[in-house]
């Protein structure tokens, strides 16, 4: 296994496991089933990745409903994601030479999953430095290149599951790929998970507006960056945030450009009213997503200091 063999393979993942842009399975490992251990109650996850050496294009995944002897868990519960990599490359230690790490999951496949290991016009001493380090390894001097995904299936298991083994499948296609099916094997225990509410750790999830519309490229405060301000805070809902942050003065530690309340002057008195439409409709979100009785501070940052509430 020192080299990424032709065509297409799948291979099984750990949810912990660091998955790089150049992976790729040892070809005399078999594909098993997909295992998820789970409580009623809770959300887990399960992943494998599907790597070529053609660019993938036409990624498709689906999931249906997770069988047992006992009942059966429907296919809305389940939601399949797909690995997106961080630009920045995390060095050579893994494979003798650059390679990128995936840190996100997206909820529609990429258009096409281009080929990593390419490599680039490096200066003779660095090209040199890369072979000798992959010799290292024991593998060739130069990387076969490779497109490579992780997919993900992540189960929402009822609370009035049946306990026992759940079976179902997860089917991948891609144009020039046949198609392949990954066996799920999902294992419910009979314990219950506690409601949200009922979670007794804290977890302050600071939310930024501004990161989202420069990351994403949309100006603040319109339906695009709505949209995404609500994506963020659902996700922070799920996870069982319980801190609520409105920055009242512009550029504080949160580095935000705004305020969520205006001031306006009148012109004719000199005098002030306040505009409150954002921070209601933050805060309207922050209900729609979180379980009230979660939630445990709001804090308003006005003139340097944090008033909690």
């Amino acid at each position: 296994a020192i080299a990424r063999p032709q065509g297409a393979q799948v291979w099984n993942l750990d949810v912990a496991e660091r998955v790089l842009d150049m992976d790729f399975a040892d070809p005399g490992e078999p594909l098993r089933p997909m295992r998820i251990i789970a409580a009623r109650n809770g959300v887990f996850s399960g992943a494998v990745a599907l790597g070529s050496t053609e660019p993938l294009e036409g990624l498709a995944a689906q999931v249906g409903e997770l069988k047992s002897a006992g009942g059966t868990i429907p296919a809305s519960a389940l939601t399949v994601r797909y690995g997106a990599v961080d630009k920045r490359s995390v060095g050579q230690k893994a494979h003798g030479a650059p390679a990128l790490a995936f840190d996100a999951l997206l909820d529609e496949p990429p258009a096409v999953v281009p080929l990593a290991g390419l490599g680039k016009a490096d200066a003779p001493h660095i090209a040199q430095a890369q072979a000798a380090a992959r010799a290292a390894l024991g593998l060739p001097p130069k990387p076969v290149p490779g497109a490579v995904v992780p997919v993900w299936v992540t189960v929402k298991v009822p609370k009035d599951a049946s306990p026992g083994d759940y079976r179902g499948e997860l089917a991948l296609s891609a144009k020039g790929v046949e198609p392949i099916t990954v066996p799920i094997g999902l294992s419910v225990s009979a314990w219950v998970l506690p409601d949200m509410k009922d979670y007794a750790c804290l977890l302050n999830v600071y939310q930024s507006p501004d990161t989202l519309a420069l990351h994403y490229k949309v100006p603040l405060w319109s339906k695009e960056h709505w949209a995404l301000i609500e994506k963020s805070i659902a996700l922070m809902g799920a996870l069982g945030n319980d801190f609520i942050y409105i920055p009242l003065l512009s550029k504080d530690q949160f580095g935000n450009e705004e305020a969520m309340v205006y001031w306006i002057r009148d012109g004719g008195t000199g005098a002030y009213r306040h505009d409150f439409s954002i921070m209601d409709r933050y805060l309207d979100m922050f209900v729609k997503h979180h379980d009230p009785q979660r939630l445990k501070m709001i804090v308003l940052v006005a003139h340097g200091q944090a008033a909690m509430a």
